[in-house]
């Protein structure tokens, strides 16, 4: 850019000085360099441009890498109330649907150690409209099982044995991850007893690898 621009300057100067040539010359040199100074400001733009659009949205094969980690993280947390680690995450067959009238409860807060923005939240309501087959985001997995028919009815699964043997920990509904490389926002609804919760993630891309940027977790009695 340095030289460019000092490339520039010298030019306009020696065109100033050149007060003999004929006056068609002077006007073909000054708009070859007009169109020259164009083009490069041109370019300039369009890098800007191309940088400011550098974050990548997120795929299908993304959504299923982002609920894993999620899932992952909340299995191996010792913080929350779903009960030993050792024992089995149920999912539900259908994802949550999300509408901004059902997102509207939660707001922006800059002061939480995660904050999610109201923007954040629109973007998951118009990726979450209607309930999927969770099987399109959730591979199944020894520390996580999809949910049987009488499992999702029961309203005091938790703490019971599940077919592995192992003590189930939650029931837990997923949703489609919103958002991008930078941050991707996820949403779900927990059991940890007979009552429920809100596990809200943000999840980022590190070399090619998503991670829990940072998680929020209510409980409700």
């Amino acid at each position: 850019m340095e030289n460019r621009d000092r490339f520039s300057r010298t030019g306009l100067q020696n065109l100033t000085m050149e007060d003999q040539r004929p006056a068609s010359v002077r006007q073909n040199l000054f708009a070859i360099l007009f169109c020259i100074l164009t083009v490069s400001a041109c370019g300039e733009r369009n890098v800007d441009s191309n940088q400011t659009h550098a974050v990548r949205p997120i795929t299908n094969a993304d959504e299923r890498e982002i609920v894993s980690a999620v899932l992952e993280h909340l299995s191996n947390r010792s913080d929350s109330p779903l009960g030993k680690p050792n024992g089995v995450i149920l999912v539900k067959s259908k994802t949550d649907a999300w509408t901004r009238e059902s997102l509207s409860y939660y707001s922006s807060d800059p002061k939480s150690d995660c904050p999610i923005t109201l923007s954040q939240y629109d973007h998951f309501a118009e990726r979450n409209p209607a309930q999927l087959d969770a099987r399109e985001l959730v591979d199944e997995t020894a520390a996580w099982k999809f949910a049987s028919e009488d499992d999702e009815k029961d309203s005091f699964l938790v703490g019971k044995k599940h077919s592995s043997g192992r003590e189930i920990r939650t029931l837990l509904s997923v949703s489609t991850p919103a958002g991008d490389a930078a941050g991707a926002l996820v949403i779900f609804h927990f059991t940890w007893s007979i009552h429920g919760g809100l596990a809200r993630y943000i999840v980022e891309q590190k070399n090619n690898h998503w991670e829990v940027k940072c998680s929020r977790i209510d409980i409700y009695l």
